[in-house]
């Protein structure tokens, strides 16, 4: 014979029994719960022959659950809590009391998760022992189970299962599963869907209301979960979130929420830790939105450990360049767009860029060793067509200045390989605005406003008295008096 601890009957059987039997209480200042009493088929409550009936009444309090004996001559009473396989969790002993309270705690005083538990009550009579088995559901918190009346419930809540092919049975460590692989198990519904082993509905329209919650109430400081989602085939998913709703707010497939930490995460070694795929033609594959005014959230932040890698990437497949990479928009839904950068690598944007620096260079390649060179540098074009320090006066090959941190850079490489291989012999050119410049005062002290060219001192400029086309650098920012210095120079080449 099978186990009764362990054996499932209707759910609108056990409700009906519920009803009759049992009271309800519920209290939101503190636990909300539910109890709910499967009774189960146990050891009779009176030998054969006997007409006196030997009840245990199961009822809420705020929270605890209380046992009562409703039985003429009972002496004492002992209440035993186990979980659904079969460990022990909470046993007041034999005591001369008829009627009884679990806490809702195991017996070192903590509370017990949202699950549903076995019970056994053991009245001590005149005539011997008696039993009355049961279970207990057990939601801390829930709101909408905890207010649905049992007629509500007996509605929306049935049991499906084909007992010919469903069987709760034990794995190696003692945990229950249902076997074999055709059983399907279907709660709020009574046509499980083929492919789920569990079909779990709701048919409520009232806010909040949750058809599956997983709860984790632990505050160790180790990997306590919910709801865990594992999936060991070639094109699995784990966890997946589906809106079939045609209304455009308001519906999440995947909602993850959090206080302090992360509201959904995704881990990978070698593959995508979160996607989102969008079939539509107006579908949205990760929304990320922050809702409060204040502060400094974001929808969605990026992060990357890695010196070779990108914090974010983006990327369109259509194989059009005039595609958009990204866009971003001021208005609800992208109705305003302000920013956008193109499949082709154009950017266009209805703002004004500001960048560290306040001139405009070029990428160019320096003759001999970049590290000879040094931001400041006065440079002209060599025989080669490589830049080189300048060290003649008045050089008509005059090209810029090494900028120090440019604002705008151009290269004809752009962000390619290519670009990334000849990096380290390229520097950039100023050729346009304000940059710090190396001085020397070889042709006099140098005043704001005074035209600059090329000096003798490798690398540097001077006062340009007798000035020529092709030969001035800029005009001075500020001054020096005597020697070599650095300081501000407006770039304007002719």
């Amino acid at each position: 014979m099978e186990n009764p601890l362990f054996m499932l009957g209707s759910v609108n059987q056990d409700l009906r029994i519920l009803k009759e039997g049992f009271t309800m209480k519920v209290k939101h200042q503190l636990y909300l719960l539910v109890v709910g009493l499967l009774l189960l088929i146990g050891a009779p409550l009176v030998s054969a022959g006997e007409t006196q009936s030997f009840t245990v009444l199961v009822s809420t309090q705020a929270d605890s659950v209380h046992f009562s004996a409703q039985a003429q001559g009972a002496q004492a009473l002992r209440i035993e809590i186990l979980t659904l396989n079969g460990k022990k969790i909470f046993d007041t002993g034999l005591q001369n009391e008829r009627a009884l309270d679990w806490p809702m705690s195991d017996s070192q005083g903590r509370a017990v998760a949202n699950s549903i538990y076995l019970y056994i009550a053991t009245i001590q009579t005149e005539q011997g022992s008696r039993r009355q088995v049961g279970k207990i559901v057990v939601l801390h918190s829930n709101p909408v189970l905890s207010t649905a009346s049992v007629d509500e419930m007996t509605q929306v809540e049935p049991l499906s299962h084909n007992l010919k092919h469903c069987a709760w049975v034990r794995d190696a460590h003692g945990f229950l599963f249902v076997s074999p692989l055709e059983c399907r198990v279907g709660i709020g519904t009574n046509n499980p869907l083929n492919l789920a082993r569990l079909d779990v509905r709701t048919a409520k329209s009232t806010s909040g209301t949750r058809a599956i919650f997983g709860y984790a109430t632990s505050t160790a400081n180790e990997e306590i979960v919910g709801i865990w989602g594992k999936s060991d085939a070639t094109n699995g998913v784990g966890v997946r979130g589906e809106v079939t709703s045609s209304v455009l707010t308001g519906n999440i497939g995947v909602h993850g929420l959090a206080n302090v930490g992360l509201g959904v995460q995704g881990e990978t070694s070698d593959g995508t830790g979160v996607g989102g795929f969008a079939g539509g033609s107006t579908g949205i594959g990760v929304l990320g939105h922050a809702t409060d005014g204040t502060g400094d959230n974001a929808g969605v932040y990026a992060r990357s450990n890695s010196a070779g890698g990108a914090a974010l990437k983006a990327e369109n497949t259509s194989g059009n360049a005039n595609a958009n990479v990204i866009l971003g928009c001021s208005g609800f839904f992208c109705s305003n767009i302000v920013f956008r950068v193109r499949n082709n690598g154009n950017v266009t944007a209805d703002g004004t860029f500001t960048g560290g620096g306040a001139d405009y260079a070029d990428m160019l390649t320096v003759a001999g060793k970049k590290s000879d060179y040094e931001p400041g540098d006065v440079l002209v074009i060599g025989p080669d067509g490589k830049l080189t320090k300048s060290a003649q006066p008045y050089s008509t090959a005059l090209a810029g200045v090494y900028s120090t941190q440019p604002a705008f850079v151009g290269d004809t490489q752009g962000a390619s390989e290519q670009s990334k291989a000849a990096a380290d012999n390229r520097v950039p050119l100023a050729l346009v605005g304000m940059v710090p410049v190396k001085v020397t005062a070889e042709n006099g002290a140098i005043r704001p406003g005074d035209l600059l060219t090329t000096s003798s001192l490798p690398g540097y400029a001077m006062r340009a008295t007798e000035p020529k086309v092709g030969t001035v650098l800029g005009k001075a920012l500020e001054s020096l008096e005597s020697g070599t210095g650095v300081i501000k120079v407006l770039i304007t080449l002719r």
